[in-house]
């Protein structure tokens, strides 16, 4: 028997659909076609939208998650303020966008364009003071160190140790890590003052509040947390310090291990989760260490190209055209063959270059076990399993 609102379609059929906890879901079948079966309870504005009519099938398009963010559920953390993160009270993301557009006058409308030059308010964070003040010692020492300089001695010429990256996290409705919002080069600008009075009567916890600038902050994924500035093409790319033989590579790593170290905790309360989520996070460092292993490949090349140069350099057969692309002087010292071997093994270049093969193959090294670790880990799961289900008597 045919549809009487649609003779195209014959006996169609009632599709139900069991939503899972907070979920909603999306009109039914016949509902989408203005069948006699429409049923409008299953249809909620603003959640339920943009269904593809002409098709026979109408697909749900809905969120995964609709469970709401709370201005609590939260926690922030800077690498260079430890301390920090165990007092934050509020912490106010900054907002973004240009000043103006520009305007293009025509004969009728005037069209308007966008500019290429938004910017970031600055970061504020509110936090409590111990009894100790070493969380405002903190910042207080590491704006002394920036902005109180006695004389050219004290004044610290690697300007990168003025700047510390800082990372918002999210929590979910679990309290679990869900997003994270990273700030890239934060740099303190200002500390409010701290108001002592004798006349209060309430134990009132002191608040003080720090205002950071930075470049720029990005919004990751939980599927994504390996963020742009601590991914590998990052933590041993070439910078001016680098050139200058002054590369601190201490930061990169120690936030590597941050991550691995983040990734290593097991929910013992969700082991079906945590094995779910296994393939992924094998993927995800498998990535890292083959590309690190390029990398390291990429340099070893860069290393034995400039070791030839470096040798015709010593032995005086570079022309006159490669010393000057690289910037060298001449060198108008006669050595000997055999003491060849000793100005190469000093030479500030070639040695940046091995420190930088050296620490890539540490990467190497260190995301290598990471991967066996990550392998292995579904036995860890089953064993808790396992010993779960003796406890309880099965």
């Amino acid at each position: 028997m045919a549809d009487p609102n649609n003779p195209f379609i014959d006996n169609p059929p009632i599709i139900r659909y069991n939503p899972p906890q907070n979920r909603f879901f999306g009109p039914s079948y016949n509902s989408l076609l203005g069948g006699a079966y429409a049923d409008s309870t299953n249809f909620i504005q603003g959640i339920t939208f943009d269904f593809d009519i002409g098709s026979p099938y109408a697909f749900r398009k809905q969120p995964d998650n609709v469970n709401y963010l709370y201005g609590n559920f939260f926690k922030l953390s800077i690498m260079r303020l430890p301390k920090l993160e165990y007092f934050v009270q509020k912490v106010s993301l900054p907002s973004f966008g240009a000043d103006s557009n520009a305007t293009q006058p025509t004969r009728f409308v005037d069209l308007v364009h966008p500019v290429t030059n938004a910017s970031f308010d600055s970061l504020t964070v509110d936090f409590l003071l111990d009894e100790d003040m070493e969380t405002y010692k903190e910042l207080y020492d590491w704006m002394r160190s920036i902005y109180l300089i006695k004389d050219h001695k004290s004044y610290e010429s690697d300007i990168s140790k003025h700047f510390c990256s800082g990372t918002l996290t999210t929590l979910n409705h679990a309290q679990q890590k869900n997003v994270e919002i990273r700030f890239k080069n934060l740099l303190p600008i200002s500390l409010s003052p701290i108001e002592f009075d004798s006349s209060i009567t309430d134990m009132t916890p002191l608040i003080s509040t720090v205002t950071f600038a930075f470049d720029i902050f990005e919004i990751v994924g939980r599927d994504c947390w390996f963020f742009p500035w601590l991914h590998l093409t990052s933590l041993y790319s070439t910078s001016v310090n680098e050139r200058k033989g002054k590369k601190d590579y201490t930061m990169e790593l120690t936030e590597l291990r941050k991550m691995v170290e983040a990734d290593a905790q097991i929910d013992d309360t969700e082991l079906d989760t945590e094995s779910l989520r296994l393939p992924n996070l094998h993927n995800k460092y498998l990535n890292l260490y083959h590309d690190a292993k390029l990398r390291y490949e990429r340099a070893a090349n860069e290393y034995n190209r400039l070791y030839k140069l470096k040798w015709e350099y010593y032995t005086g057969k570079i022309d006159e055209e490669t010393l000057k692309q690289k910037g060298w002087e001449p060198f108008d010292h006669k050595i000997l063959r055999n003491d060849i071997s000793i100005y190469m093994n000093g030479d500030d270049d070639l040695c940046l270059r091995k420190e930088k093969m050296a620490y890539i193959q540490s990467i190497v090294n260190y995301l290598e076990e990471v991967v066996k670790e990550i392998t292995f880990r579904h036995t860890k799961i089953k064993n808790a399993i396992e010993w779960r289900r003796f406890l309880s008597g099965g």
